[in-house]
């Protein structure tokens, strides 16, 4: 299947910079389809309504699954450093993109954490290389996958020095770690950020990127569908970088899918299980849990199905049988890439292509500060 199939004009003013507040005042395209996602009958229809309007479509058949990873400000600003007479010097800037913390077994002394990351840096990267991040942050180029890389490459950076042995690394990123906000945000990260790029109920630090389908979830909105009888029930699926990487090659089955790990608890799997007996609808927002739950449903059914973490490289594309999911809420992707060629699997590729024209046309805003879009089947 070509990778044109998912690639369309978006005017540069549909991206939005910021998000719209309160969170639940966003936009929502839905998408009415008759049957089950990835197999819809014909009969499409759209409406537009605001997310807040989502407490009137919802209800006690519904069973919504949040991820509730939670975004760690893992993009580092230093310097290069190296060692003159004995005296240490900064030589150039440096920016570090944190994707994963490595096993503690590569620790090489007490008090160090190695990662995994992406340094951007005005010169070759090979190990030695030291980075200074103030106040008090030594990084170290451990390791890279070949002896010398571009700028632009990933390694494995050691960490050490006076903030990490005072306080760890995790406190260090959440006073001192910028926001890793995607490259089409064209604006440095403010304070406000730590906050807004996260969902109301995150909870546990991993990721590299929000789960952005539940930004436009407040407190309020969560609450009154609780007392509609919407079940609510959460998953975590750490999002990494991959997530923004778009489809380079011709043909999507040659595209690479990134690796990501979630974790399913066992209340979760209990209400889940009993959701499904119930006949309830299975609600997902956002692609990292329609990803979750189809990854999961691999594992089996009911007992056979075991709660625990597990490693997902999951491609859904156009043709897909849905085992786990039947409705979608989810926001604006980007073109070519594999969050929107999951949109094709669940609604076909026309009927996206269309639904995205709409949304265009309407003045929807796109991406990950954007507005919203729901993909809900007849009832069963």
């Amino acid at each position: 299947m070509q990778a044109d199939l998912f690639d369309y004009l978006l005017p540069p003013n549909r991206i939005a910079q910021a998000p719209i507040q309160p969170r639940d005042a966003s936009k929502l395209l839905v998408c009415q389809v008759k049957g089950r996602l990835g197999a819809w009958e014909s009969g499409f229809s759209y409406s537009h309504k605001h997310f807040s309007d989502i407490s009137e479509i919802l209800g006690s058949q519904d069973f919504v699954v949040v991820n509730d990873s939670k975004v760690l400000p893992v993009r580092l600003l230093g310097q290069r450093q190296i060692r003159d007479r004995s005296v240490t010097q900064p030589v150039g800037h440096v920016e570090v993109l944190l994707l994963k913390r490595l096993s503690a077994e590569l620790d090489l002394a007490p008090g160090a954490e190695t990662w995994e990351a992406l340094v951007h840096l005005a010169a070759k990267i090979k190990p030695g290389l030291t980075f200074l991040f103030e106040p008090g942050l030594v990084g170290e180029v451990v390791s890279t996958h070949e002896e010398r890389i571009e700028s632009g490459g990933i390694v494995r950076l050691k960490f050490s020095g006076v903030a990490l042995e005072r306080m760890g690394m995790q406190k260090w990123l959440e006073r001192h770690g910028h926001v890793p906000l995607p490259p089409y945000i064209e604006r440095e990260d403010t304070g406000a950020d730590k906050d807004l790029y996260q969902t109301v109920y995150a909870s546990h630090f991993g990721s590299a990127a929000a789960p952005t389908a539940g930004f436009h979830f407040t407190d309020k909105l969560l609450e009154k569908l609780k007392n509609k009888g919407v079940e609510i029930a959460t998953v975590t699926l750490h999002v990494g970088l991959g997530t923004f990487r778009p489809i380079k090659v011709d043909n999507i089955d040659d595209h690479q899918m990134h690796e990501e790990t979630f974790t399913i608890t066992d209340e979760f799997a209990c209400r889940f299980d009993a959701a499904k007996r119930d006949g309830k609808r299975i609600v997902a927002v956002g692609t990292t849990v329609v990803r979750t739950l189809e990854s999961w449903a691999e594992h089996g059914s009911g007992p056979e199905r075991r709660p625990g973490t597990f490693a997902t490289s999951k491609f859904i594309k156009p043709g897909y049988t849905f085992n786990a999911v039947d409705d979608l809420i989810t926001n604006f992707h980007l073109p070519r890439s594999t969050l929107l060629v999951l949109i094709g699997a669940a609604m076909g590729i026309e009927p996206m292509r269309e639904a995205y024209q709409q949304a265009i046309a309407g003045g929807y805003r796109f991406f990950s500060y954007g507005d919203a879009m729901m993909i809900r089947g007849s009832k069963l």
